[in-house]
């Protein structure tokens, strides 16, 4: 794919001293970590963080139920968290627990209860949250995650028998950041450097995409697309935002828009425009990568995901869940494409 980069020209606000301000984001080997960015708001981001978290444990337990395990081999981890850095005005952690019941744990970091944008609710509420204090409030739960997940030292044998089978290890992480992906994230004060929006009394801010930079050589990102007419254009903008700050995109979701079900324009459309992705080699992507550019997931045949349309409110989503035109395609996605996707990545890493 010829990635129109211009990595260059946001370099002043996407590259920053984070490095000598916050700790360490190197993830557990055990630990699969996932950004779930959108192309827009209101369009479903939500849902689809709470049926990639069900789809995650649901064939974990599937997994773990076919077959016979001894103390040995148990010492792989099977445990899916949700975090959600950033909240404004009511809760979607809630929504998460309401309908993904499975998860071992949720987190909801900093909340404002403005349903605004955290850069405006963070000022109304004179609560501010600096890009420092969100990423080492982050990185710290993600560790703490991460040790909770290893075995006690008592267990030096179990330790060293889940490191080496990290690879099997279903263990992961959901991130669902907040609107979409130039959104801006909380203001601060002390977000006062060059790269920083500011308002007149000097609360300064960053996008999501900026914000997150940090962690996205140990994270892949799913991104929402917007389903709706004029969704094919943001959800381009936003892939090509994402892929000009160097993040992974492991794939593309939607929630369709209309009840037709033969075909999804958004989905097929997106497709065209990356197909020729498929034709770059490896060593092709890695110099792109290491000259602006962040990595595409190889087929968008199992890459780019396309769900019925979502029942009118107030009706539960139960049944939507639970249909099979929504959990099959959802854990054929994370088992069989994503979390492979992450271990390959994670081999080549080593």
């Amino acid at each position: 794919m010829r990635v129109r980069c211009s990595y260059n020209a946001i370099k002043a606000r996407s590259s920053r001293s984070y490095a000598s301000k916050t700790p360490s984001t190197d993830i557990s080997q055990q630990q699969q970590q996932h950004f779930i960015f959108g192309a827009n708001t209101d369009i479903g981001k939500t849902v689809l963080s709470a049926a990639l978290v069900r789809a995650s444990y649901e064939g974990s337990k599937k997994k773990s139920d076919s077959k016979t395990t001894n103390t040995t081999t148990s010492a792989t981890t099977s445990t899916t968290h949700y975090i959600k850095p950033l909240q404004c005005g009511g809760s979607d952690e809630s929504f998460i627990r309401r309908y993904a019941q499975g998860l071992s744990s949720s987190k909801t970091l900093f909340d404002w209860e403005t349903p605004a944008s955290p850069h405006i609710a963070s000022r109304i509420e004179d609560k501010p949250a600096s890009d420092e204090h969100v990423l080492t409030t982050l990185n710290d739960y993600l560790r703490e995650l991460k040790t909770s997940s290893l075995p006690s030292s008592s267990s030096a044998a179990a330790a060293s028998t889940m490191r080496e089978n990290s690879s099997q290890s279903t263990s992961s992480v959901w991130i669902e950041t907040a609107g979409g992906v130039l959104s801006p994230s909380s203001s601060s004060p002390n977000n006062n450097e060059s790269h920083h929006a500011k308002n007149g009394n000097g609360w300064g801010w960053v996008t999501q995409a900026d914000l997150y930079i940090p962690f996205q050589n140990q994270s892949s990102v799913v991104l929402v697309g917007d389903g709706r007419l004029g969704g094919i254009s943001t959800t381009i903008a936003s892939l090509e935002a994402l892929l000009t700050r160097k993040y992974t995109i492991a794939g593309i979701l939607f929630i369709r828009d209309t009840d037709d079900d033969t075909i999804d324009t958004n989905q097929e459309a997106l497709k065209e425009y990356i197909f020729s992705y498929n034709t770059t080699t490896s060593d092709q992507r890695q110099l792109q990568q290491n000259s602006g550019c962040g990595l595409l997931f190889d087929n968008p045949d199992n890459s780019i995901i396309s769900l019925p349309k979502l029942p009118p409110e107030p009706e539960p989503l139960n049944d939507w869940f639970d249909c099979n035109d929504v959990k099959e395609p959802i854990s054929s996605f994370v088992h069989n494409h994503l979390f492979l996707y992450d271990r390959q990545k994670r081999e080549q890493q080593k």
